[in-house]
C-alpha cells in the first residue's frame, strides 16, 4: 500500500485513502488531556469479515 495505491495495480480513488460517505460514529469530547476510549472491534471485524477493500482514514 502507498500514497497512490491501495494494492498493487489498484489505485485509490483519492489519493492517500478513499473513505466512506458518511462517518461510522462521532463523539464529542468535552475536555482535554482526558483519556476517551472508543471500541472499534466491531467495525474491523465487518470490514475483514466481507473482504472489504484497504481503505485509509
Amino acid at each position: 500500500m502507498t500514497w497512490l495505491e491501495a494494492r498493487p495495480g489498484a489505485a485509490w480513488q483519492t489519493p492517500g485513502g478513499d473513505r466512506a460517505q458518511a462517518p461510522a460514529a462521532t463523539a464529542i469530547l468535552l475536555a482535554d488531556h482526558i483519556w476517551y476510549r472508543m471500541d472499534v472491534t466491531p467495525l474491523v471485524r465487518v470490514g475483514s469479515a466481507d473482504n472489504a477493500p484497504t481503505t485509509a482514514c
